[in-house]
This record gives structure tokens, sequence and C-alpha cells, in this order.
């Protein structure tokens, strides 16, 4: 055998020999990985650990496949930081298939743990390689970032990251939550450009009116302050155009009105204020002086009625009733909305501080719930106000807790919701021996709008009532509701 064919012979042999360790290297990357998978699939997350990251200090490079596999066992376990170190070191593995993949995994474990900058990073290298979704995360870190800021009130910096959001895909909610930020940031200006770009960009979208309404709002109300009521009546009518079902414009219009001597017209629009459902305690009063002044007693009644079913602790609208029923000739309903009124703190009847019988206010209120039904009387509300049984302490050892098995979330007030306005509503909850909720106190809240929608939520409550010694009992719980805009 001559020289050169001894040369071929011997690249050969090392050809061969090379690829046998390859495909030997890759059997056992398999093999550990089935292991790997065997047990992340059993639960078993710290030992996939221990396993691979052992495996892997064994390799000459370390196998991409093995990597995210130790990324999936970390993040399993909650250990965002070692999971998102494992993904992006499968990136940078010589075998690397998928490598802008794994840099999104990472950037997608870092966004959920509010690891914005990391996320941001990672997402960005996913998408200088190629990534077609990882544009739209960026997008994603950039509205959570914003949503991180506004719990700050920092309004400044979260219109800045909606802003730098946008450029990377432009998204109605990122442009419903820039909107947001001027408009807390009193940029009236600025909102009132980017919506009339936004109606022409996207015609179905909705909060360039609903922004545009609240300007026109805000305006009627400063205009009112200043009392320039035709100015402010335009801009309630101009509110009206874009927020049609706005109850607080059209009590603004009565207010105008009336301070124009157009009556009939305030009278209209208060209606409408109040048909519509509106818990600005004044629209009831207003509207009820009206009628009053004009000797329309009857109607007057069925306002404040209106308005105490409504909103039963506010102490003005039974001082008016009083008032009206001592008109009236009414003396002991005179006399007991003036207690009502005193029991809720109003100056005027402050030597009244005990409470009229429930009876009492359901008959001026007209409430004929039966049994089993609910009433709300100030911020507590009863299952069956005729139930004389005394409540239990407020601290009773029991051997179990109540534990909801009904939970009925509240409605988040439409005036809450267009207004941004927020905060939590703790109500304590006496629930009796069937696991119902039986009475519902206001304990501490945020703002006031939540009490009642918080209240007729929490009295819909079931549970599993408490027990003490293998028997129900009733006992109270406090729960929070607790209302943030998404």
């Amino acid at each position: 055998m001559g020289k050169n064919t001894s040369f071929w012979m011997t690249g050969v042999f090392l050809v061969c020999g090379t690829l046998l360790f390859h495909a030997s290297a890759v059997s056992q990357v398999y093999a550990v990985s089935d292991s790997a998978i065997g047990l992340i699939n059993k639960g078993n997350f710290r030992k996939a650990v221990d396993y691979l990251g052992s495996e892997i200090m064994k390799q000459e490079d370390e196998p991409a496949a093995l990597l995210r596999l130790l990324g999936q066992a970390h993040y399993n376990l909650l250990e965002y930081d070692d999971a998102i170190d494992a993904y992006r070191r499968a990136a940078r593995s010589s075998d690397c298939d998928t490598c802008s993949r794994d840099l999104e995994l990472a950037g997608v474990i870092a966004m959920e743990a509010k690891q914005f900058g990391t996320a941001k990073e990672c997402l960005g290298a996913a998408l200088s390689r190629g990534s077609e979704t990882a544009g739209l995360r960026i997008a994603s870190v950039f509205y959570l970032e914003g949503e991180a800021y506004i719990q700050k009130l920092d309004y400044a910096s979260a219109t800045d990251a909606y802003q730098a959001g946008l450029k990377y895909r432009e998204d109605t909610l990122l442009y419903e939550r820039l909107l947001f930020c001027y408009y807390k940031r009193d940029m009236d200006e600025t909102v009132l450009r980017l919506c009339d770009t936004l109606r022409g960009k996207h015609p179905d979208f909705s909060s360039p009116r609903k922004f545009t309404g609240l300007i026109n709002l805000a305006g009627g109300s400063k205009a009112i302050a200043k009392e320039r009521y035709e100015e402010a009546a335009g801009l309630y009518r101009k509110a009206l155009g874009d927020l049609p079902e706005c109850a607080p414009a059209y009590y603004g219009l009565g207010i105008c009105y009336e301070k124009l001597k157009d009556t009939a017209h305030a009278i209209e629009h208060y209606t409408r204020a109040v048909e519509l459902g509106i818990v600005e305690p004044g629209t009831y009063c207003d509207f009820a002086k009206l009628y009053i002044a004009g000797g329309k007693f009857p109607d007057a009644e069925k306002v404040l009625r209106k308005g105490l079913r409504r909103i039963p602790g506010y102490a003005l609208l039974w001082e008016i009733m009083g008032g009206l029923y001592e008109k009236m000739g009414k003396k002991e309903r005179s006399e007991t909305c003036s207690r009502m009124s005193g029991f809720l703190g109003s100056t005027a009847h402050g030597r009244y501080r005990t409470r009229p019988a429930l009876s009492e206010l359901k008959e001026i209120l007209e409430d004929s719930s039966p049994a089993g039904s609910y009433s709300i009387w100030g911020w507590t509300i009863v299952r069956d106000p005729r139930d004389a049984t005394p409540d239990p302490p407020d601290s009773l050892n029991t051997d179990s807790l109540p534990r909801p098995l009904q939970q009925v979330p509240p409605e988040y007030p439409e005036l809450a919701r267009i207004g941004g306005i927020k905060g939590t509503v703790w109500v304590k909850m006496l629930v009796d021996r069937e696991g119902k909720a039986k009475k519902c106190i206001v304990t501490s809240s945020e703002a006031e709008i939540f009490n009642q929608p918080s209240l007729e939520a929490a009295i819909r409550w079931v549970f599993k009532p408490a027990e003490l010694n293998g028997k129900p009992v009733e006992c109270w719980v406090h729960i929070p509701f607790r209302y943030a805009l998404n």
C-alpha cells in the first residue's frame, strides 16, 4: 500500500472516529433528556435541576436541549433568575437551533418576574435574531411597566413607557393608557389632539370619545364654579355628544338651567340624571328643592325617596325629607327623618344620636321587602330587618372559620370607571349557621362610591359556616373588595 493510500485511510479513520464520538455524545444527550423529562413530568423539579446541572457539567459544550429543560425545571420551582440564565445560556450554545425562541422565553419569564429591564434586553435580542413575536412582547413589557408606574401615581414615567411600547406595536390598549396618563396630568390639549388622530385611525375605538367627553365634563364643572352657566351648558352638551348616558352631564345641565331660571329644562335634565341612577346625592337634593319651591311636594317626595333608596347614608337627603314632611304636615315622619339625619351626623339635628327603628324607615321609603330579602341602612346591609337576634361578639373562638363557597364580585360603578377611581372597601360580614351572609357592615373605605356595590355583593356570598364542637355557629369575617381598573 502506497504512502498516499495510507494517508487517506488514516483520514477516513479520523473522520469515522469523530462521527462516532459525536453520535455517542448526541445519544448521551438524548438519554439525559429522556431521564430529565421523566423527572419533570412527575413533578420532581428539584431532582431534575440537580441531575441536569450535574450532566451538563460533564459535556464539553453545553447542550441547548439540556439547558432548556434546566430552565423549565427552575421555572416550575419559581426560580426565575436561574430559569432566565438557563435559557440565555441555551441561546449562546454552539448547537442552538432556536436561539431567538430561547431568548424570547427568557424575556417572557423576566416579564412575569417583573424584571422589565432584563425582559426588554432578552426580547430585543430575540427581535434582532428574527423573532416575529418579540416586538409584541416588548410592547407588553412597556405596558406592564407603565401599569407599575401608575400604581405609584407616577404618570410621567408611565407616559414614557406607553409611548415606548407604541414604537413596537400600535395597539389601542396602549393608546387608552396613554390618554389616561395625559388626562391625569391635566394635559387637555394633548389629549384632544391625540383623540382627533385616533378617531381617524380607529373609528370604532371608544376611548377618544370617552376622554373628550370627560374633558368637556370637567370644563363644564369649572365654568359653573365661575358662574358662567351658558358656557358650562355648552360644554355639558358636548360631553353628552361623546357620553350619551353620562348622568353627571345631565346633572350639570340641570344646574345650569336652574341658574338660568329655565325650570322646565332643569327638571327635565335632573330627571334624566336620576333615571340613569346617578350616585351624586346633590342631584336628588337640588331636584327635590326645585319641586319644593314650586309647591310640588309629592314629586319632591318621590325624588327624595329614590335618592334615599340609592344613597341611604347621606344625612342631607334625610334632612330635606324631614323639612318636606313638616311642610306637608306629617309631623311623625318629619321627626323620624330628623332623627335619622342627626344619627348620620347632620349638624342641624345634632341633638339626635339614636337611629330610628327600621320599621319607621321602611315605612318612609315604602320598602316592602319581605323577610329573606335585604335592605341597606347607612353603610350596613341586613338580610332580614325584622330579625332581632343579638349578634355574636366580634371575637369568637371557633374550631373553624367560615369558608367561601360562592363569591359574588361587585359591579364596578360606571362613574368610577370613567373617572379612573380605584380603591378597597373592607366589609365585616356576619355568617349565619346556614352559611348565608346575615349582616354586612362597611368598616373601612377608600372611596365611598364603592360602598354600596360592595354591600350588595357581600350579602349574596355563601359560606361553609364556622363550627364549634362539631356544630355550625354564627361568626364574623372580614372581606376586602378591591376595585382596580385593568
